[in-house]
């Protein structure tokens, strides 16, 4: 308030009234304390007083600040559990179950240590250690897969055009199980081209 002079007599003898209180709906900050605003009129002149902040004497005298600086609440929720709180990998799903709790208790401000101090250790526990890789061949059937943990992937699954046991004998015989292992020979090198290429491909 800017220096002025008044005459005290003149101030006593002002007509004060209180009219009907109302309250405060939080404005662009979305407050929701809900405070109860005293009305109250002077002169035939209403103002506006009461809260738990100045927000309608700002009003009244074009006061304006930067509400998002003065709120150090919540500049200190995103420093403990956004900036230095260990905050789940993106694409990560949610663990099943939650729990809820205040973050305004003063004990929340070792957030940081709990977050990173539990759960490092456990995800590195939870990694996948060993990794196998599943080669199942015979002359009819071929099937390339990966074992992980306890959790097999098929990659790849083929079956061959070897022919079957001939039963005729003679020269005819002979002829047809010279094929056999050519055909047989041909497909093996082709599933171990096509193993190869799989598993050198894989990045994990």
């Amino acid at each position: 308030m800017e220096p002025a002079q008044f005459d005290l007599q003149t101030l006593v003898d002002r007509d004060v009234s209180y009219k009907k209180p109302f309250v405060c709906g939080g404005g662009k900050e979305k407050c929701d304390r809900r405070c109860e605003i005293a009305m109250i009129e002077i002169e035939g002149k209403k103002y506006p007083f009461g809260g738990a902040c100045n927000r309608y004497y700002n009003l009244r005298r074009k006061v304006s600040y930067d509400v998002q600086k003065l709120d150090l609440v919540r500049l200190r929720q995103n420093l403990i559990f956004n900036k230095y709180g260990k905050t789940q990998p993106g694409g990560q799903t949610r663990p099943r179950g939650s729990i809820g709790f205040n973050r305004s208790f003063l004990v929340n401000s070792y957030y940081p240590l709990y977050s990173h101090f539990f759960t490092e250790p456990l995800e590195s526990m939870m990694k996948e250690q060993e990794i196998y890789g599943l080669f199942l061949l015979d002359r009819r059937e071929c099937t390339i897969g990966m074992l992980r943990g306890n959790r097999v992937t098929t990659l790849k699954y083929m079956t061959s055009q070897v022919p079957g046991k001939h039963g005729r004998g003679g020269q005819s015989q002979r002829r047809f199980e010279r094929l056999t292992e050519l055909a047989a020979h041909e497909w093996f090198v082709k599933c171990g081209e096509k193993a190869s290429e799989i598993f050198l491909g894989e990045e994990n």
